[in-house]
């Protein structure tokens, strides 16, 4: 009946001691499936929820699930369509994937120890496929960096020398052009951790509990 309305949930719980992940069916919990990982997993759902990120950081390794969940179109309405959850056959290796920050059709994950951040098109994550982008970021670093606009706004680190195996602070965040070249200046953001977007801004905290923004052209 198209004037009624339907939910769909899934749990996916990762097991922080043997990298396992289960998925539950909230309504119906004695449906389970589980997925095997190279290690612990941090998991993030994709803009769409269509698909579950699984960060293996200790493990250099980022997998992706299926949730079985999709929203299917209709012109005025949508219907959902479920299916059992699945692995994906993509996944990414890199040097320390962290932060993931999602925006209107893509996903950034930051790779802390290589210095860049790989951009996935959610279009291809939901037919099962990757389409990357990679930007290089002024170092490596525990960063994070997303498209906006025309525009990469990224954290900037410190260029000091640091002891080794050591993370070099970050000192603030900048807009890049799609090339990488920096747009303007750096704008000074000290211990920067978190970020929020509101239509064509994205904010930043700031150890000094300023917020700094980044406007799309």
């Amino acid at each position: 009946i198209g004037d009624e309305d339907h939910t769909a949930w899934r749990l996916f719980i990762a097991d922080q001691a043997n990298g396992k992940v289960t998925v539950v069916d909230r309504d119906t919990p004695d449906q389970r499936w589980s997925f095997d990982f190279a290690g612990p997993s941090r998991l993030y759902g994709s803009p769409s929820g269509q698909a579950v990120i699984a960060v293996q950081s200790d493990d250099d390794r980022v997998d992706f699930l299926s949730s079985g969940i999709a929203l299917e179109g209709h012109g005025d309405h949508s219907d959902i369509a479920t299916s059992d959850p699945a692995a994906m056959d993509a996944h990414l290796t890199g040097p320390r994937p962290f932060h993931v920050v999602t925006h209107g059709h893509e996903t950034a994950i930051n790779f802390d120890r290589g210095g860049y951040v790989s951009f996935l098109a959610e279009d291809a994550l939901q037919d099962g496929t990757l389409e990357v982008e990679e930007f290089s970021q002024n170092r490596a670093h525990h960063g994070f960096a997303a498209p906006l606009g025309d525009v990469i706004v990224s954290s900037v680190a410190s260029e000091e020398e640091v002891a080794e195996g050591s993370a070099p602070p970050r000192v603030g965040i900048a807009a890049y052009d799609p090339d990488g070249a920096l747009i303007g200046d750096v704008a000074t953001c000290t211990d920067l951790h978190g970020e929020a977007f509101s239509g064509s801004y994205l904010l930043a905290g700031c150890k000094e509990g300023v917020i700094s923004g980044a406007e799309a052209d």
